[in-house]
């Protein structure tokens, strides 16, 4: 229901999921994140496209850098597995953390900061450049391998690189709208990954009180709040202004 309402919420819940609720090792939970998303992903990929909410070109060409990541993603995590074991697990863990801590940033960034792109949405990305195609190759090489590499972040942060770089038009859970206020949900999400990030560090061995596993978030909660309602008093004086 998450990743239908927000496109967040997969790799990136689901793995610090695994990782601190499920006590799984770091490399078993990156492999089941990877096959669970690859499967649901498909199945609600299949529905986007039959509906008309895909732009395809765009889809093949981070497709032709993010198929190659990923699996280069996932041949390094086999192999570094393999090679150091255990040894490699509070390394494999900071990898996790990282990937949420971006994960978390650009949830936040998008939320609090880039809400007037919705009214600049259009339908197609415009990929007419060999720079653009080119460019559009590496972002999906990129994100591809940190994907393949820590099963955490394809929604969030390839649906900001969508946004900020291509801004296509999207269809998130229309049915649910109405009943939903998405926009604080994805604050919420955003403070989630942040705090889960933090409770993945602490697994990997690095040394956080419990002020600061509970502080940050909070204080990122409260940063959101004043933010939103800033926003919101901002477009009601624009509001203002236009009917006058």
């Amino acid at each position: 229901m998450l990743i239908g309402l927000t496109g967040v919420g997969g790799g990136s819940l689901m793995t610090p999921l695994l990782l601190l609720a499920g006590g799984y090792s770091p490399a078993v939970t990156i492999g089941t994140d990877l096959a669970y998303g690859a499967v649901t992903k498909t199945f609600g990929g299949w529905r986007h496209l039959r509906a008309g909410h895909v732009d395809a070109r765009l889809s093949w060409w981070l497709a032709a850098g993010s198929v190659p990541g990923a699996l280069a993603g996932v041949v390094t995590l086999n192999r570094l597995d393999d090679a150091h074991g255990k040894a490699f697990e509070p390394y494999l863990l900071g990898a996790v953390a990282a990937a949420l801590v971006l994960a978390a940033s650009a949830t936040l960034y998008r939320a609090l900061f880039r809400p007037e792109v919705i009214a600049r949405e259009r339908a197609s990305a415009g990929l007419q450049r060999p720079r653009s195609k080119a460019a559009t190759v590496l972002i999906g090489l990129v994100l591809g391998f940190i994907l393949g590499l820590t099963s955490v972040g394809s929604g969030a942060l390839v649906g900001l690189a969508l946004i900020l770089l291509y801004r296509p038009g999207v269809w998130i859970g229309a049915a649910l709208l109405p009943y939903v206020p998405v926009a604080g949900l994805r604050h919420a999400l955003g403070i989630i990954l942040a705090a889960a990030a933090l409770g993945v560090l602490t697994k990997a061995g690095v040394s956080l009180s419990p002020a600061a596993v509970v502080g940050i978030p909070a204080a990122l909660a409260v940063v959101s709040v004043v933010v939103h309602r800033v926003d919101r008093a901002r477009v009601r004086e624009q509001n203002r202004s236009t009917r006058r």
